[in-house]
């Protein structure tokens, strides 16, 4: 697959943040040099929520021009997923949550990476050799790592963090795939093209459990996540291999 890095669209999801909202963007920028950063769309439920109140005062001062907020047309963080690829410009893409979770220094590896192998997808794994992870309960470590080894066993892969939405996606991956139903696409965007040959490069990372506003999980809504991508697992698996996207 002839792919070249050209630019990135950072999507950053937002809800309740607004401190936290700022720190991502701020670092989001810092991180990516201005020449490879296509733009930074936030993605929030609602125009009642708190971040797209916020984020009103944030483009006011905003001097790039680079961002943007976008309203969620469906409901749920798997359909709101799916209409984002539409808005990218450019060859790469980016999730990120505005909860600081996830380290939005990152991005700087990320485009380092992705302009030596643009065929890849590089992620940044909680459980790769060398990542710090903060604050995670034993149990929910453990759930995750084995949900992770199973799923990787199904589509043979070593990797170690397959569920995680922070990662850098090429645009050519994605239309390759052929996503037609959005309600899948949240949970084997993944998956797919990974089943299907693609490279699948991970980082490591810093992780902090967040400490502003309500927590996305309990427990019942991790059971309940885990068993989704579990079942996404399995159906990827029992799809056909011809060939692997690198012999395209």
């Amino acid at each position: 697959m002839d792919i070249t890095f050209e630019s990135v669209t950072v999507f950053i999801l937002a809800c309740a943040e607004t401190q936290l909202l700022q720190d991502t963007i701020q670092q989001t920028m810092e991180s990516c040099p201005e020449a490879f950063l296509s733009k930074i769309v936030v993605v929030v439920p609602s125009a009642e929520c708190p971040s797209y109140i916020y984020m009103q005062e944030v483009l006011k001062r905003d001097s790039t021009k680079k961002i943007s907020v976008y309203i969620q047309k469906n409901k749920g963080l798997d359909m709101c997923l799916a209409e984002l690829p539409a808005m990218v410009t450019g060859s790469h893409f980016v999730f990120m949550a505005a909860d600081m979770e996830m380290d939005p220094h990152d991005l700087r590896t990320f485009v380092e990476k992705a302009r030596l192998h643009p065929n890849r997808i590089i992620a940044a794994s909680k459980w790769k050799d060398g990542s710090t992870v903060i604050g995670y309960s034993a149990l929910r470590k453990f759930c995750s790592c084995a949900l992770n080894w199973i799923a990787g066993h199904l589509i043979h892969s070593k990797g170690t963090d397959l569920f995680t939405i922070y990662q850098i996606y090429p645009m050519r991956v994605y239309r390759e795939m052929h996503f037609d139903d959005p309600r899948r696409f949240g949970y084997e965007y993944t998956l797919r093209p990974v089943r299907l040959g693609v490279e699948y490069e991970e980082i490591p990372t810093v992780y902090h459990k967040r400490t502003q506003g309500k927590t996305n999980f309990d427990f019942f809504a991790l059971f309940r996540v885990g068993l989704l991508y579990l079942l996404a697992a399995v159906r990827v698996r029992r799809m056909p291999v011809r060939k692997t996207m690198h012999d395209e």
